[in-house]
């Protein structure tokens, strides 16, 4: 993608509130945080047309301005079902509108949930394992930023219509991770080994312009050291 820039930008001037409602009953924590953020002069990057260049085609974004109301709700729970067992949930929930426009704002995050289940044993080397499964539902509120471009078609140019507003669809990932941790003499090593979209889902993410020409990274596998002396 190309990025322009608008020397005419002003500074942003911000007002925000927020409340954190912590309540603990044994073994089950709830924290949730409600907040509201009204923003003059928000910045944000909007597409507004194509460039042809020797590369090849590439959509452009600008720089625009405009007032921004910005409200969610972000909520932590962690349930410890004994003393090596857990669950905990994040799930985060953001609603922006442009309202100098009366309409959503682009680039806004959609509902997303974090379900993990972890066990772990300090006893034995600081052993733990998770399994994690992270939902991103599909953004359902975005600005029309649609444009037609003259694209090749039969040899000749037409134009076409770019449709470039539409978020793609939610998904469902699943992860795994594991590690333990050693004493070598005065040194302590740690291990830990990770997998990620273990079940080589294929997803776009709508935060990602490179979603526009590629999926996402499929399953990976991670293997970290480390060493403290």
């Amino acid at each position: 993608t190309i990025e322009l820039g608008n020397l005419g930008l002003k500074k942003e001037q911000a007002v925000k509130a927020s409340a954190t409602l912590l309540k603990t009953n044994g073994t089950f924590t709830l924290e949730a945080t409600p907040y509201l953020n009204a923003i003059s002069n928000f910045m944000y990057l909007a597409p507004t047309a194509v460039e042809y260049t020797i590369r090849g085609t590439f959509p452009v974004y600008s720089y625009r301005q405009a007032n921004a109301l910005l409200t969610g709700l972000d909520v932590h729970t962690q349930w410890d079902f004994t003393k090596n067992l857990s669950h905990s949930l994040n799930a985060a929930y953001l609603h922006g509108t442009n309202t100098s426009a009366d309409a959503p704002l682009i680039d806004m995050p959609p509902l997303n949930l974090t379900n993990t289940l972890r066990y772990s044993n300090n006893g034995f080397h600081r052993f733990f394992a998770e399994v994690r499964s992270e939902a991103v539902f599909t953004q359902t509120r975005y600005p029309n930023n649609d444009f037609y471009a003259d694209v090749p078609v039969n040899g000749a140019l037409a134009p076409t219509l770019v449709n470039i507003s539409r978020p793609p669809k939610g998904y469902q990932l699943l992860h795994f991770s594991a590690g333990m941790q050693f004493s070598v003499g005065k040194t302590q090593t740690a291990v830990n080994v990770s997998a990620f979209n273990l079940l080589n889902t294929t997803y776009r993410d709508y935060l990602n312009r490179q979603r526009l020409y590629a999926d996402e990274v499929g399953r990976s596998f991670q293997l970290q050291i480390k060493f403290s002396y």
